[in-house]
């Protein structure tokens, strides 16, 4: 039975790969001369870029156009590059004598596969060696820091999807010189029994057999210090819960964010801001459901130590057959402002208007029974 024979850095043939003389990507995007980086299935790849270090994930491995017929060896790259399906990549197989070539429909522990039936099984395909480029980690978050605090947590992203946690080392040094060390579990570390002897600047660094090693400065400040202006609550795709009806749920209870029911929710995933089912109920606990089973950052702006951000039932007056909610600075009285609109629990997408002294409006093509939340800070 076939398996797949490769993870990260674990490819039988060489140290970054085969070659891929083609791929088609789902957005259009045509590459050649990239590689193989990671075998998920039989026929599903991850790609990289041995030059940018850019990964695609997902990618299927084809020896036939798309209409199913067998590709022809004597056509260009470019002219393969029309004709196989979207979302597919082909790789030229031959042996260094070139008696053998066609293309690759199935890497085997020993052998591969050949489209073309007249010789099918190819034992010695070439075998190419190249320095892969290390992956980059992604946004290393913090939680804040004061001289009074016990305990640090943060989290990681990946640039390239998945976090591949094993190996994965984080290290704190305080101003004052200790260190203290501890790991990653679903992209989030935490360091228990911490102390803090002077204010200034620490250092964390995340080292990992998968990544290059990246390291942050964080403050360390007084305890009357302020409290995070930002919550970034990390989720792995891992601990999402599979609905049965195609859609996959994680709660967050307001007992782990602390920042009260009144919060303003984005979500993110690698960096990307996108949309999703977000619930917020009266006691703050949030409900993030989503298609696809991916890892997500929940961003939250709420209540901190010294602040707090204005909220208010929806009140709204019919104007030319929408519906208006003003809302005058004088009444919100935050600046670089924030709105999230909720019906009822939902988090909602609507027409908002902001003007220069920071005064907002809202407008609905309905009469939503909810609340807003305005948030600010200098």
């Amino acid at each position: 039975m076939a398996r797949p024979i490769a993870g990260i850095d674990e490819y039988k043939f060489g140290e970054c790969g085969f070659v891929v003389d083609g791929a088609l990507l789902k957005n259009g995007v045509k590459l050649k001369n990239v590689r193989i980086y990671k075998q998920r299935s039989i026929h599903t790849f991850d790609l990289i870029d041995p030059n940018s270090g850019t990964i695609y994930q997902k990618v299927q491995l084809t020896g036939y156009d798309d209409s199913s017929r067998v590709l022809d060896y004597s056509m260009t790259d470019d002219v393969l590059l029309t004709k196989i399906p979207v979302n597919s990549f082909y790789v030229r197989g031959y042996n260094d004598a070139l008696s053998h070539k066609g293309f690759v429909i199935r890497f085997l522990t020993h052998k591969v596969v050949l489209s073309d039936g007249s010789h099918a099984n190819l034992y010695d395909m070439y075998t190419p060696y190249c320095s892969i480029p290390t992956p980059e980690l992604g946004l290393i978050t913090i939680s804040t820091v004061t001289v009074d605090s016990t305990t640090v947590t943060g989290s990681v992203s990946s640039t390239t999807g998945t976090l591949y946690e094993d190996g994965m080392v984080v290290t704190l040094t305080t101003p004052d010189g200790r260190v203290y060390t501890t790991t990653v579990v679903n992209r989030v570390f935490t360091f228990e029994n911490v102390q803090f002897d002077t204010e200034g600047t620490g250092i964390l660094e995340i080292t990992s057999p998968h990544y290059n090693t990246k390291t942050i400065d964080f403050e360390v400040k007084p305890p009357t210090a302020d409290t995070d202006y930002v919550t970034d609550y990390a989720v792995a795709a891992s601990q999402f819960v599979d609905n049965g009806d195609g859609s996959y749920s994680y709660s967050l209870p307001e007992s782990q964010h602390n920042r009260g029911s009144d919060i303003v929710v984005q979500l993110q995933s690698n960096g990307v801001v996108y949309d999703a089912s977000v619930q917020v109920d009266s006691d703050g606990n949030v409900t993030l459901t989503q298609t696809v089973k991916q890892d997500a950052n929940i961003l939250i702006i709420g209540k901190t130590k010294l602040t707090a951000p204005y909220a208010a039932t929806l009140v709204w007056t019919l104007d030319g057959g929408v519906y208006k909610m003003d809302i005058p600075f004088s009444t919100h009285q935050k600046d670089n402002v924030v709105i999230a609109v909720y019906e009822n629990t939902q988090l909602v997408t609507i027409e908002v208007h902001l003007d220069d002294s920071n005064n907002v409006t809202l407008i609905s093509d309905s009469e939503l029974t909810g609340k807003v939340v305005i948030a600010g800070h200098d």
